[in-house]
């Protein structure tokens, strides 16, 4: 008798453990609500902006996207992808940032609109509308639901997926492969903030192979950038020329060889980039 009581206990407990999974499991499928897009378009005399955000929230903690994104007036825009963001809200006040501070935020939610200070290229105070939900981009509302960590690994590939089509990138990545050393710098530093290390080092030795020496630089090749911009400085006079002799000067100073500095900094130094002749004077008159 004991033992049957003890096997229904065993039942009962078991079936009670169960309940209590699945109650949990249902409430941690709604733990992050989508607050909305938030958009605004700005135009000037000659340009257009579109600002947009993309909110998620987990109690008193925001994440989301970001994008930011303008084209000369008339031309139209060509949308890049987004940038990951975070921060928190506290009763209506909102506070977001990147991690690589391309960008923060700091204003006011409601329901219908996001208002405050945009810093990103430019500081501007902005009230953004909520968009209407037939306006909303299907994979915002695709998103899952179950935790900020599940949200975060479905946003890096939304990311990835977005970066494959997007045109401007692409259109680096064709110029990279034809021998622009600078745009495979502009794909490496893409790929670098977008932590796909891997990815950058690649973009940045074509680059460097291609005579862009800072992107030599960027993967330790400090020789080799230092015979591309010897090249260029030693050439006829040029904005492009000038910034090598500039960039010589930097590493000569850098290490301590002022002597060797100054001559860098004097022949970059007329009227293509005043710049340099404030650096060679700022050396000839140090003692």
């Amino acid at each position: 008798m004991n033992l049957n009581l003890s096997k229904q206990f065993l039942f009962i407990s078991a079936w009670l453990l169960a309940l209590l999974l699945v109650s949990c499991t249902a409430n941690g499928a709604n733990s992050v609500v989508f607050l909305g897009s938030f958009s605004k378009e700005r135009v000037t005399q000659e340009h257009q902006y579109i600002y947009q955000l993309d909110l998620w929230r987990e109690g008193k903690n925001l994440f989301g996207f970001y994008s930011f994104n303008a084209g000369l007036y008339g031309d139209g825009i060509t949308k890049g992808s987004a940038w990951r963001i975070e921060g928190e809200i506290k009763g209506a006040l909102v506070t977001l940032k990147n991690e690589k501070l391309l960008f923060s935020f700091n204003g006011q939610l409601t329901k219908q609109k996001l208002s405050g200070r945009w810093k990103n290229s430019n500081e501007v105070d902005l009230v953004l509308i909520k968009q209407p939900l037939n306006q909303i981009e299907p994979a915002m509302l695709d998103a899952p639901l179950i935790s900020s960590e599940v949200w975060g690994l479905w946003a890096e590939r939304h990311i990835d997926s977005v970066d494959a089509n997007d045109k401007q990138l692409l259109e680096q990545i064709t110029s990279c492969t034809n021998g622009n050393g600078m745009d495979c710098m502009a794909v490496g530093n893409h790929s670098k903030l977008r932590k796909n290390l891997a990815k950058a080092e690649k973009y940045y030795e074509v680059g460097c192979n291609f005579n862009e020496a800072y992107a030599c630089i960027a993967v330790g090749r400090a020789i080799r950038a230092k015979e591309i911009w010897k090249n260029l400085c030693t050439g006829k006079s040029s904005m492009e020329n000038n910034f090598a002799c500039r960039a010589l000067g930097e590493l000569a100073e850098k290490d301590g060889e002022l002597s060797e500095a100054k001559e860098w900094f004097r022949k970059g130094c007329n009227s293509s980039i005043p710049l340099v002749c404030q650096d060679f004077k700022r050396l000839n008159q140090r003692k």
